[in-house]
């Protein structure tokens, strides 16, 4: 009965170490809002390599990159291996981009809201 309760115990804990996002890992919260930042330095990559065709858009998107490491105070080694772990665990994944998306949708109704007509 002891081995089995023990045997019990340990399942409990390693269930709930699944959840549990290790510390050198960047939280939900600060992951969403530097992927956002990452897609929006994509997107103003793209638009810089469109204005100017002598500017590389691999160059160009890594420059940008650096810059959005440098404003959430992280390292390109520690984005990216946050985000190897979070597609390690889907349903973290999921929730991670979910959150991104909503960021999206914010800043998307916040430009609406204060466009002019």
């Amino acid at each position: 009965m002891k081995y089995l309760i023990g045997v019990f115990t340990i399942f409990i804990f390693s269930c709930s170490e699944k959840n549990t996002i290790p510390q050198d890992v960047l939280k939900p919260e600060i992951m969403q809002k530097v992927t956002w930042d990452m897609l929006q330095a994509d997107e103003l990559a793209t638009q810089n390599k469109n204005a100017d065709s002598t500017i590389s858009l691999i160059n160009e998107s890594f420059r940008l990159y650096e810059q959005v490491f440098a404003v959430h105070k992280t390292t390109r080694d520690q984005y990216y291996k946050s985000y190897r772990y979070y597609q390690q665990h889907p349903s973290l994944y999921k929730s991670m981009m979910d959150g991104v998306r909503k960021i999206g949708e914010q800043k998307k109704k916040a430009t609406t809201i204060t466009s002019p007509k």
